[in-house]
């Protein structure tokens, strides 16, 4: 084997081992906070999956990290604060998936570095009322996808099938 090739193979596996032992690291220190009841939350998982359905009464928001793994968010159960909702979602090599019901005025907005960030809800202008509190989603995604979309509950008022986290 060539010096050079050795040399890069050396260097990619010492980063890959050293990444890693930074994500692990970063587990540890950084908590997950917010249950199904929670109004407002901050969640992550890094190298992890992460489901949660919110059941909340007067949901503010929060954030979501995910780094290295996947995260499904979903808020149809959940009732939007009269005032409304700010929604960070972080994904870094990662996916995250967000259900919001089809009656919310949502608005995404931010970037995507290497990823893309796909808003598959209903056009708040077309959202019956003007009036009605607004989620606004603040999202990055680097080397990484963020779905946010709109699906009904079924007639018995259980969830459709659920997205599952691009990863």
């Amino acid at each position: 084997m060539a010096p050079i090739v050795r040399r890069s193979v050396g260097f990619l596996v010492a980063f890959n081992v050293v990444f890693t032992l930074l994500l692990l690291v970063l587990k540890k220190i950084i908590p997950s906070v917010g249950d199904e009841q929670s109004d407002l939350f901050a969640l992550s998982t890094i190298m992890d999956g992460l489901e949660l359905t919110s059941q909340a009464q007067a949901f503010r928001g929060g954030s979501v990290l995910t780094l290295a793994g996947g995260s499904a968010i979903d808020l149809r159960k959940a009732t939007l604060s009269p005032d409304g909702a700010l929604l960070k979602l972080n994904t870094i090599m990662g996916g995250t998936a967000l259900l919001v019901p089809e009656s919310w005025r949502v608005e995404v907005k931010g970037p995507a570095v290497m990823g893309a960030i796909e808003d598959r809800t209903a056009d708040p202008a077309q959202v019956a009322d003007d009036g009605a509190p607004m989620l606004v989603v603040e999202a990055l995604a680097v080397m990484g996808g963020i779905d946010i979309a709109s699906k009904p509950l079924k007639a018995d008022g259980e969830p459709q099938p659920e997205l599952s986290p691009v990863v």
